[in-house]
């Protein structure tokens, strides 16, 4: 059995069973739509600085690595000079 409702027909509910609820419709004004697209404009230009400084990080740590590499070829060098 079906009893008519904002929405058109709807099955009637059994005596004693839970109650249920129709869904809320929420309606987002422009304000709030205007303020979640500078947010998400945000959060790109925080993803792409992050991107961009991943590659720089990269390069800076293969540089320091070359550079230790080189300081300790010179302290063995060194090491081996005084050694004798």
């Amino acid at each position: 059995m079906t009893t008519d409702g904002e929405n058109g027909p709807r099955p009637k509910r059994a005596a004693g069973s839970a109650q249920t609820y129709e869904p809320i419709h929420t309606v987002m004004n422009t304000e709030t739509s205007r303020m979640l697209l500078h947010e998400e404009l945000a959060r790109a230009r925080i993803r792409e600085l992050r991107e961009a400084t991943h590659g720089q990080r990269e390069l800076r740590r293969a540089r320091a690595a070359r550079r230790w590499n080189r300081v300790a070829h010179w302290a063995a060098k060194r090491s081996r000079h005084y050694a004798r």
